[in-house]
């Protein structure tokens, strides 16, 4: 199950994404993000986290969270988001 854990750092125009695996080692990309509050450091199951994307099906997504003990709200940026919501709960590892 912690193999699919992925932890995102958001930082102060960044987002950086890392995982860590005994077969492959470790993995950090980082993107550009506009960001909005405190730098936190929060963990995912990237399953749901690229299903969650796959519906949104946007180019921007937007993410909120606070605090990181509880479910993220993906939403889609530059388009309507009416009647749209997902939460996707973070892991504790």
């Amino acid at each position: 199950e912690n193999a699919y854990i992925t932890r995102f750092y958001v930082e102060q125009d960044r987002l950086a994404i890392g995982a860590v695996s005994d077969e492959s080692g470790d993995s950090r990309s980082e993107l550009e993000a506009k960001i909005e509050g405190e730098a936190l450091e929060i963990a995912f199951d990237v399953r749901f986290v690229l299903e969650t994307l796959a519906v949104i099906g946007s180019p921007q997504t937007g993410v909120q969270q606070t605090p990181p003990t509880r479910p993220a709200a993906f939403r889609p940026l530059g388009v309507s988001a009416e009647g749209f919501k997902n939460e996707t709960t973070p892991k504790t590892p």
